[in-house]
């Protein structure tokens, strides 16, 4: 089981303390993201494999769509504050790499 160690959804650290300027804007986001790829009700769903990704070990060539939901607290009950949506793909051979792309959606 994983615990927040802050309620917080957002905060607005402090620019100095981290170097940057007046003129820049920084937000700090704290949230859970919930990918299920399996059982009923699959919320990332692979829509393309190669002839050789299901032999590989790291399905490489795979590549699955996703909408997921973002939660203040790591239980899937959670209060919900936005959505990740997007598309990822394994890109190695002999390990397990990603590459992702998404928006996050409130």
């Amino acid at each position: 089981m994983v615990t927040s160690k802050s309620p917080n959804f957002s905060q607005n650290p402090s620019l100095q303390a981290l170097g940057l300027n007046k003129q820049e804007k920084l937000s700090h986001l704290h949230f859970y993201f919930h990918d299920i790829v399996s059982g009923p009700n699959p919320i990332a769903i692979w829509v393309a494999q190669t002839p050789t990704s299901k032999k590989s070990p790291t399905l490489f060539g795979s590549i699955a769509m996703f909408d997921d939901p973002l939660t203040m607290g790591p239980e899937k009950s959670s209060k919900l504050v936005g959505r990740a949506q997007g598309i990822y793909g394994s890109a190695s051979q002999s390990e397990d790499a990603l590459l992702m792309t998404m928006n996050l959606a409130s």
